[in-house]
């Protein structure tokens, strides 16, 4: 009996719902044809199917939730929660052009909704379609001008997409809203530095100044800020008025000592250098200057120095290289000279071998001739 009624509340409440947002749609769309109204038999059916897609979607079952949504809205497509729902799964499973779709048709009933218009833009940036993500979250931002978020996710958007002057405008805005955003301060200046604007810079710090007159780590940005540009009289103010609010800021102590060094003033730069690296000995820069400074006030004596074993040993090295290469120098010439001499003598002993098996045919031929001839009686 208890489940009946609850049934029935909801049934109730469902038909005020879709009620609502009919007279609502008739009022933005006077032009729009009315829809009949619905039999009761067939009003039952999409609102059990509705609630036993949310049931689905509470247990984690999102695909048969999502069938069930596109059933409702299949017989009622003004049923936004179910197309909002719907939407949601399809982000969820990462299916951006049909979520963008839902949302575009939810704007067609609802045009001047804010939270559309971001989920829209959302689920665009998701889709990595900035373009039209920028779109929306202007949209969204005309539509509630006091939220900062969006400007926020705005911003963001601007400097990934390499537009850092659309971004520096978007944190200008933020502050004019509210004036105590660090965040996007911080930002803001992050992109000054980045585009070299000095003059802008230099204007914002001087507001957070101040605004805050008592915060030390403010008067050494701006003097940081002072010095790059070498302006050296007022960077040291902006030190020291660091100082006064903090005695021991160490930052502040290197820098106003790193100043003297530049301006020539090494005993007062070496107390505050020394004074810094007392508040934090962790600072690289600090014992750096110091030993500069230490090398400036006790210039050492130039020392000659002895010569190395290891050279004269390098020295004796390269003296025998050149003797041994000489003395090989000397056995090769003398290896060629030798083996020309062997040559002559073996070209003369051959020219004599062959003088004497000449004389020899010689004799040896006139001993047969002396042989064939006839001898006389």
């Amino acid at each position: 009996m208890q489940t009946y009624i609850s049934y029935a509340i909801k049934f109730a409440l469902c038909l005020c719902v879709a009620s609502t947002t009919h007279a609502a749609v008739a009022a933005e769309n006077p032009d729009r044809p009315v829809n009949r109204q619905v039999p009761p038999e067939l009003a039952e059916e999409p609102v059990r199917r509705y609630y036993q897609a949310v049931t689905e979607e509470g247990n984690g079952r999102v695909s048969e939730a999502a069938r069930e949504y596109r059933q409702v809205l299949l017989q009622t497509p003004s049923n936004i929660d179910a197309r909002r729902r719907l939407a949601d799964i399809y982000l969820l499973k990462g299916n951006y052009p049909k979520a963008i779709e839902q949302f575009r048709e939810i704007l067609r009933y609802q045009k001047n909704n804010p939270v559309v218009h971001l989920q829209l833009a959302r689920a665009y940036e998701l889709h990595r379609n900035y373009r039209e993500a920028t779109a929306e979250y202007r949209e969204t931002a005309k539509l509630d001008p006091q939220n900062v978020s969006i400007r926020h996710q705005l911003a963001l958007l601007y400097r990934k997409r390499g537009m850092l002057d659309n971004a520096a405008a978007m944190y200008r805005e933020i502050l004019a809203v509210n004036v105590e955003n660090d965040a996007a301060r911080n930002s803001l200046i992050a992109i000054y530095l980045k585009k070299k604007k000095y003059r802008e810079l230099t204007e914002l710090l001087k507001e957070g100044t101040q605004r805050k007159p008592d915060d030390p780590s403010s008067h050494y940005k701006l003097g940081l800020v002072y010095e790059y540009t070498k302006k050296y009289e007022q960077a040291a103010e902006e030190y020291q008025k660091a100082l006064d609010q903090k005695k021991d800021h160490a930052k502040a102590l290197n820098a106003l000592g790193r100043l003297y060094l530049k301006t020539g003033r090494l005993d007062e730069a070496r107390q505050m250098l020394l004074a810094a690296k007392k508040a934090d000995s962790s600072l690289s820069e600090t014992t750096l200057l110091l030993k500069n400074i230490d090398d400036e006030f006790r210039p050492k004596a130039p020392v000659k120095k002895k010569k190395s074993y290891k050279k004269k040993k390098k020295r004796t090295s390269k003296k025998n290289y050149k003797k041994k290469r000489s003395t090989s120098k000397k056995k090769t010439t003398k290896k060629k000279y030798s083996k020309k001499k062997t040559s002559v003598k073996k070209k003369a002993t051959t020219k004599k071998s062959s003088k004497k098996k000449t004389v020899v045919k010689k004799k040896s031929s006139k001993k047969k001739q002396t042989a064939s001839k006839p001898v006389r009686k």
